[in-house]
């Protein structure tokens, strides 16, 4: 039997592993260029810190929405394709935060793509409520 918000574990299960990746590339690098605090003015250093807050900043929100969904019975089919295109958007995010400083393709449509799909599950935790 699946729980109430199986769908939201999953995908938080997912965003936790890519999050943990982010960690542990942020680590790699203060390491290696022997830095403790800020970036050391290594642009390696600084592409995976912005990488990592980036995440730690959207996913969050982006989970908490997903989970209002399915605590709101929408259809675990719509949440499940939600919830993909946002973890494929994050990691062509991820991809496009840690090969440049500037604007990159990865960068530019991976977060226009999750802005979308923030405010779609916002606005259809809105009219699930209000209908």
């Amino acid at each position: 039997m699946m729980t109430p918000v199986a769908v939201t574990s999953v995908f938080a299960f997912c965003f936790s592993i890519l999050i943990f990746y982010l960690v542990l590339q942020v680590v790699r690098c203060r390491r290696k260029y022997k830095v403790g605090y800020g970036d050391g003015k290594h642009e390696a250093l600084s592409m995976a810190i912005s990488a990592h807050s980036n995440a730690v900043e959207t996913i969050p929100l982006a989970l908490i929405l997903m989970l209002l969904l399915e605590l709101n019975k929408v259809s675990s089919s719509l949440i499940i394709v939600l919830g993909l295109l946002l973890l494929v958007l994050r990691i062509i995010h991820v991809a496009g935060m840690m090969s440049s400083l500037g604007s990159s393709f990865g960068r530019t449509y991976g977060t226009l793509g999750s802005w979308i799909i923030i405010i779609l599950m916002a606005v259809l935790n809105l009219i699930v409520v209000a209908f």
